[in-house]
């Protein structure tokens, strides 16, 4: 998410710089064209990575399109500014056209993609409660409380049990338009927790003030400045509300204003007769940034601390992963299927050799529960019915946290959908790394969780 839009935005400011270089020059030379086609593949390249992120970035770039807009009326640029975001528009609605006709004639990608939104509607948006009103809505499709709670937790595994028929009833019921004031309050406080946990403002604030002291001259700047971090703050308060707000959305959201004043710094004037403003500005603008600065060195939580302390974390646990799997040994008959964010897939480096990962053969439920990728994934492994041969079969291993109880609700899916009493118990651990197996036992099933 965070990648697609900060490509998204290089894309847009490299578009804006080029357009105002050529108002400013009064012609359009080869290089322009270009700078733009440039601008556009970032664009591009960010709807391919993540759509989503995408939109994002042309909801907080809607105050630069006007000022733009303004810029090229000044001189009279107007028709080549509204030809050149035309074209971008209409060249990246083609490439989205394309992208939802080229799975809409595959079945199996038809079905996955309307899943896959559903899905986002209980996990990503979590407006779907289970609880004594709705639990109605749910018997309906035949679904108890473990199988609500086996979705929310991404074992939504089996096309029967969570098809997209099923899920629809259920979205049926809640509408994304019915809000509550209650909704608003646990809004105002998810933004509040952001803001608490992620201390981007301690940084934002003097930054974009030292910016504004220093090189935002004009109205016009001030004005697109103002309407950049209001719309960012419209933007994240009804994501919070209507649908649903990460800390992967709220940290871009919010950053991307500081980015847009650099884009909006003009150089400073120079200091004239009656401009008695200019140097108390500039010792203001002083003051912000050697604070900024300050506050990157001296305290703990600030995103640069977290980035350099996680990345000595990160070399240090991707050491220790590679001893585990050499020490587990993984054959490429057995399986292990990762529940969720079980695995720690953060300690893999980008750049290493990772031969030490050709024999790991990994299952993760997740995103791609259903889909056809998951499937030939299935089939290679000879696996016909996953949550049967996690029971049945031996080389089947699971990689789950208990700590989210997904054990539990796993001896539960069991018990109420295949009759059978099982225990997942640990079998192997090293490290972060750890490795379950679900034993089968004469005992009858317990279905109540």
């Amino acid at each position: 998410t965070k990648t697609a839009f900060f490509v998204g935005l290089g894309g847009v400011f490299l578009c804006a710089t080029t357009l105002q270089q050529s108002f400013a020059q009064q012609k359009i030379p080869h290089l322009t064209f270009l700078r733009l086609g440039g601008g556009f593949l970032l664009l591009a390249l960010a709807l391919m990575i993540r759509r989503e992120s995408l939109y994002l970035v042309a909801a907080l770039s809607l105050p630069l399109l006007l000022f733009l807009a303004w810029s090229a009326r000044k001189s009279q640029s107007l028709l080549f500014f509204f030809i050149t975001l035309m074209s971008v528009g209409v060249l990246l609605f083609a490439l989205a056209s394309v992208h939802t006709r080229t799975y809409a004639r595959s079945p199996e990608w038809n079905r996955f993609e309307q899943l896959l939104r559903l899905k986002s509607e209980f996990i990503d948006y979590a407006h779907i409660p289970y609880n004594t009103r709705t639990e109605s809505y749910f018997r309906e499709i035949g679904w108890s409380e473990n199988d609500y709670n086996c979705l929310q937790r991404w074992f939504y595994i089996d096309p029967k049990i969570y098809s997209p028929e099923k899920l629809q009833a259920l979205v049926a019921h809640f509408p994304p338009t019915a809000r509550s004031w209650e909704d608003v309050q646990r809004a105002v406080r998810t933004l509040r927790s952001h803001v608490h946990a992620d201390k981007i403002l301690w940084l934002l604030i003097p930054l974009c003030l030292g910016t504004l002291l220093f090189g935002v001259q004009t109205y016009t700047h001030l004005f697109t400045l103002f309407a950049t971090g209001l719309g960012a703050l419209v933007t994240v308060s009804l994501l919070a509300i209507f649908l649903y707000l990460p800390d992967r959305v709220f940290h871009p959201s919010v950053a991307s204003v500081g980015w847009f004043a650099l884009f909006l710094y003009e150089e400073p004037r120079a200091p004239g007769v009656g401009s008695r403003y200019s140097r108390p500005r500039q010792y203001g603008g002083f003051f912000c940034v050697g604070l900024t600065l300050l506050l990157l060195l001296i305290r703990s939580d600030t995103s640069l601390a977290k980035i350099l302390r996680f990345s000595q974390i990160v070399q240090q646990e991707n050491t220790q992963l590679h001893g585990a799997l050499a020490h587990l040994n993984p054959q490429p008959s057995q399986t292990f299927v990762v529940w969720g964010a079980a695995f720690p897939y953060e300690f893999i480096l980008p750049l290493e050799h990772q031969g030490y990962l050709q024999n790991l053969r990994i299952l993760g439920l997740g995103a791609s529960n259903q889909s056809p990728v998951q499937k030939r994934m299935l089939n290679a492994q000879g696996i016909p019915d996953l949550p049967r041969a996690l029971f049945e079969r031996q080389d089947v291993f699971l990689i789950l946290n208990p700590e989210r109880r997904e054990d539990i609700f796993l001896e539960h899916y069991l018990a109420e959908h295949y009759g059978v009493s099982a225990t997942v118990i640990p079998h192997w651990q090293e490290g972060r790394l750890r490795v379950w197996t679900v034993t089968r036992s004469q005992e009858p099933p317990a279905t109540n969780p």
